[in-house]
């Protein structure tokens, strides 16, 4: 059966140490290889992960909460690792966080195909703390196979999570910072990682372009002046 337990730092380090954690987008394109199987609406794209010894890990942030309060296929990924949102652009309850986390786990390429016999354990680690520094754990076991809106049958296992919810224990959900979910996989000889940083902070507010053509002319003034001393 496929295993989500609590990763503690120790565990962390066995497992990193020796497989590097992995940041580009799943197959070079984002796409998870079976698209995506839990609930209607959701989108493929946008994943970060690997896809290697015939599994595939991906993870991606998603905005939970626009200004209606509703879920958007928005992921705001820089193509790297990185997801950020942006407060003033959601409505969210307090106890919630604006985005969720999204993973896949697809053993289908192994040569049993199933998760019960393909001899690979998961684990995943969630920063709910966004403060400097990353503290990777989990409130407590976790089988994403029993959650009603997985449709992936025996080889795959989807999701989409809050650190809102109870379970998880962040003491802000809605904090400003930078929040880290990491995605492990072992099957006893090969390791397989992948990890995502989730940023919440307010956009950065453009110049009106009234500044930037100050900024231009002053520019422009101090070239000119460089050129007339140095005539001089």
């Amino acid at each position: 059966m496929i295993k989500f337990k609590t990763i503690l730092a120790a565990a962390v380090v066995s497992i990193v140490g020796v497989g590097a954690v992995q940041a580009a987008p799943v197959n070079g394109t984002g796409d998870l290889q079976g698209g995506v199987v839990f609930g209607s609406g959701n989108a493929n794209g946008s994943f970060t992960g690997v896809n290697a010894f015939g599994v595939e890990l991906g993870l991606r942030g998603k905005l939970r909460f626009d200004l209606n309060g509703d879920p958007q296929n928005q992921f705001n990924y820089d193509g790297d690792r990185t997801y950020t949102f942006d407060p003033a652009l959601s409505n969210a309850p307090g106890n919630r966080a604006i985005w969720n986390f999204e993973f896949s786990l697809d053993v289908s390429q192994t040569p049993s195909g199933t998760f019960a016999t393909s001899g690979w354990d998961f684990l995943i680690g969630i920063d709910t703390d966004p403060s400097a520094g990353v503290n990777l754990a989990f409130g407590g076991p976790f089988d994403p196979l029993l959650y009603s809106d997985n449709a992936g049958g025996p080889s795959v296992a989807q999701n989409s999570q809050n650190i809102g919810f109870a379970a998880y224990g962040a003491a802000d959900p809605q904090a400003f910072g930078t929040y880290t979910i990491s995605l492990f996989g072992t099957n006893g000889t090969e390791q397989l990682s992948t990890s995502i940083d989730i940023v919440v902070a307010p956009a950065p507010v453009p110049l009106p372009a009234s500044a930037l053509l100050l900024l231009g002319g002053v520019g422009a003034m101090g070239a000119f002046a460089r050129r007339r001393r140095k005539t001089a």
